[in-house]
């Protein structure tokens, strides 16, 4: 009695990692994409969720608070590839000087960048108010490609709310407060 062999044949074998190729080839871009839109959502959420702590903790201390990443000798940097510390800074000068001051720290993208534009500074400020301290400003995402439909910001108004910048023409790249659509590098 002849036994009965299981397992496929090197002919079977090959046309399964063909088939299975072919789909992963396919579903790839697709995967690629909402790979991009999580990142862009979780970056421009932590952001927005930064700020907004930031002024929050402004009004209830009654204390500037400044947000900005801080060098190694805690003092403000306008190096956004670093980590972003919100801390009370009631004497303003833009430095962590005791660590009980320090409200939150969030972490870099893990892709992508971000970009800040407020005034001629790296930093943001608060009022007691909660109103900015300073210039007004914006905070843009940018994925590792640059593209600029995979892109986003944040915009400060005056009195201190953080928004989200919206694609108002349907060109799938938001508007800046200016109205221009948002550029990365």
């Amino acid at each position: 009695m002849r036994q009965q062999q299981r397992g496929l044949t090197l002919i079977e074998l090959i046309v399964a990692v063909t088939v299975l190729m072919m789909i992963a080839g396919i579903g790839w871009p697709a995967l690629q994409g909402a790979v991009n839109d999580v990142e862009r959502r979780s970056s421009l959420n932590n952001v927005y969720h930064t700020l907004a702590l930031g002024r929050t903790e402004a009004i209830k201390s009654g204390s500037i608070v400044t947000i900005c990443p801080l060098n190694d000798s805690d003092i403000c940097t306008g190096d956004w590839t670093r980590p972003v510390s919100i801390f009370r800074d009631p004497d303003n000068l833009r430095e962590l000087t005791t660590k009980d001051d320090l409200i939150h720290t969030m972490q870099p993208p893990d892709a992508g960048t971000l970009r800040v534009r407020v005034g001629n500074r790296g930093y943001f400020q608060y009022a007691p108010s909660g109103r900015v301290r300073g210039t007004l400003g914006n905070i843009s995402y940018c994925p590792p490609d640059n593209q600029v439909t995979e892109a986003g910001q944040i915009i400060i108004n005056m009195g201190g709310r953080p928004r989200r910048a919206r694609d108002h023409d349907g060109d799938g790249i938001v508007e800046v407060s200016d109205g221009s659509a948002l550029s990365c590098p």
